[in-house]
């Protein structure tokens, strides 16, 4: 059922969902997820409706038969494929070429029971500290990872145990369900440093470059130009233009900027 309600000026909807006898309200600044499960994985099957049933607010969790992919899980019109392997079923499905047949059926797959296909990855659950660590064991392996990431550009990720397989479900659901999967990089981790004792050009060089389509060259030429950040931010595109460096397409993106 969904309902709509305004709060503080805002219009919002909510979908509330009965799950085990509770309700729960999901917003509309989240997804509904379904988590689909192929028959053949039994052995986590119960970690798998823990997770499912734990979450807030919980998600259907079904048990079906995959044509690819151990797990898939859905939202309205996309879903994450997921592939499991146990550390030992890995090492054999290399041996046997297995591992690349279904991988190459992942990577040329864009949807699945009618769902786009946004993202694959690859699991391997457990260690193979069983086995004796040597350079003949571990080129070939790192050899596979490395076809694996770079020739089938699937990510991959290792699971020690069913404490780390629990951990990485329960998260990857709620960063789809979220969309956290779906962010560009925080722009705090690329932006350059501005050391506090710069002079007072060079700190508005510094906020000019940081503009979209504006890099340190063009900063200085606009500031050359204009004086000031001021008049730059009340420029029209053509007065724009006559910066060297800007053309029209800069120019209009620039003064769309504080427009």
């Amino acid at each position: 059922m969904t309902v709509s309600y305004i709060t503080f000026g805002h219009f919002e909807q909510f979908t509330t969902t009965i799950y085990c006898g509770k309700l729960f309200i999901h917003t509309h600044h989240t997804q509904l997820m379904n988590l689909l499960v192929d028959h053949r994985e039994g052995k986590v099957l119960p970690l798998l409706q823990d997770i499912c049933e734990t979450l807030n607010p919980p998600i259907p969790c079904e048990v079906t038969q995959l044509s690819l992919g151990d797990f898939f899980l859905i939202s309205d019109t996309a879903g994450t494929l997921i592939e499991r392997k146990s550390a030992p079923d890995f090492l054999s499905s290399i041996r046997s070429n297995r591992l690349w047949d279904q991988l190459l059926r992942f990577m040329k797959s864009s949807t699945l029971l009618g769902y786009t296909l946004k993202r694959k990855v690859l699991l391997i659950h457990g260690t193979f500290s069983y086995l004796e660590s040597t350079h003949a064991f571990w080129a070939p392996l790192v050899g596979a990872y490395m076809e694996i990431l770079f020739v089938y550009d699937i990510p991959i990720i290792f699971l020690e145990d069913d404490e780390a397989f629990t951990a990485c479900m329960k998260i990857l659901i709620q960063r789809e369900s979220s969309g956290r999967n779906d962010l560009s990089p925080s722009p705090r981790w690329f932006r350059k440093h501005c050391a506090p004792d710069l002079p007072e050009m060079d700190k508005k060089r510094y906020v000019l470059a940081s503009l979209p389509s504006v890099g340190d060259v063009l900063a200085k030429n606009l500031l050359d130009h204009f004086g000031t950040i001021a008049a730059v931010v009340n420029a029209s595109e053509k007065q724009l233009q006559r910066v060297e460096g800007v053309g029209k397409v800069k120019a209009k993106k620039i003064h769309e900027i504080f427009h």
